[in-house]
């Protein structure tokens, strides 16, 4: 049975194709870019989700939204904690601590930063060098912005390595 490709509308063998996770819609192999060893290797691997770029986009959207969301429950700690010191007067310990937490947090995050989209390297690459390569990434694009920032920034990676990814995440 053939299944037609959303990208280039031409019919395709079923395993041949790599269905989006979310939306559901199936992409040949020849339009994502990886051969039909690497869909056979992921439909094999329940634990493999892949998702097209519009629903990685609407992906970063949500993102966004859960960061203003956190935002927003913080601005509510704050303000409860702010509420029970105009109740009582006076602080509790309870309230001290909370906005102690809070103080402490935001200044943690404060010199946060993080990048999207930066090139990766072949997944045959050996891990020290994937992560050196990252390294020099993430300094390269620190540097741009700010020059006289030092070496010693601590870098931690978030989300799955995924390789030569043109359309897949």
């Amino acid at each position: 049975m053939n299944t037609p490709c959303n990208c280039c509308k031409k019919p395709t063998e079923n395993h041949l194709v790599l269905i989006c996770s979310i939306c559901r819609n199936a992409f040949s192999n020849t339009c994502v870019g990886i051969s039909s060893t690497e869909v056979r290797f992921i439909d094999s691997k329940k634990s493999i989700s892949c998702s097209c770029k519009n629903c990685e986009s609407i992906g970063s959207d949500i993102a966004s939204l859960k960061t203003v969301i956190v935002s927003l429950q913080n601005e509510i700690k704050v303000l409860k904690v702010q509420a029970n010191r105009n109740k009582s007067g006076n602080l509790d310990e309870q309230a001290w601590e909370e906005l102690f937490l809070e103080f402490k947090d935001r200044q943690e995050r404060k010199s946060n930063i993080m990048l999207y989209g930066l090139p990766e390297q072949p997944s045959n690459t050996p891990r020290y060098q994937r992560v050196a390569h990252e390294n020099d990434e993430v300094h390269s694009v620190i540097r741009s912005i700010k020059p006289d920032v030092s070496d010693s920034v601590k870098i931690q990676r978030m989300g799955k390595f995924m390789a030569n990814s043109n359309y897949f995440l």
